[in-house]
């Protein structure tokens, strides 16, 4: 059952996929605490940084890099009517959080670390749903093929029960 709620919700949820690196002598000295910490990083990264609520932001388990980690983040996009493209607009809140020292000083305090971490490399791409997708391509000729028919059958099923009905009243 979970398995095909997540394919559902894959298939019909549109996301942001973020990864940010964050490297530094601190970090890799850290690294057991890093990976158990990751959970408590979500919220406050969720809810100061990008201004959504936690469980609407997924983060995977931290891949280790050249002299630190790169997180990956999946945030549920809901879709507000603006014109604003959501991977630019959460790729400012991160390079303005990073700017200001916001950002370093969350993962420094969440992680135990030492000293400020090095926080770079941000990417963020907005990924339509699937169904989405594929409503945006249109139908495949297949399909249309396939509507047809179905419209021709039901049509015909349509006309079977009421010459059955006409031939009750008679």
């Amino acid at each position: 059952m979970a398995m095909f709620l997540q394919k559902k919700i894959y298939f019909t949820q549109d996301f942001v996929y973020i990864t940010i690196d964050i490297k530094g002598q601190c970090v890799t000295d850290n690294l057991i605490m890093v990976m158990r910490k990751i959970d408590s990083t979500k919220t406050y990264v969720a809810e100061s940084v990008l201004g959504v609520n936690k469980d609407s932001v997924d983060f995977d388990k931290p891949i280790n890099i050249s002299q630190g980690v790169q997180l990956r983040i999946h945030i549920t996009y809901i879709h507000d009517n603006s014109e604003v493209d959501p991977a630019d607009h959460y790729n400012g809140l991160l390079q303005q959080a990073v700017k200001g020292g916001k950002l370093q000083e969350i993962i420094k305090n969440e992680w135990d670390l030492t000293s400020l971490p090095f926080v770079g490399d941000i990417k963020c791409v907005f990924q339509r749903s699937k169904e989405k997708q594929q409503i945006e391509k249109g139908p495949k000729l297949e399909d249309t093929k396939e509507m047809k028919q179905r419209s021709i059958d039901m049509n015909k099923s349509i006309n079977v029960k009421r010459s059955r009905y006409n031939s009750n009243l008679v």
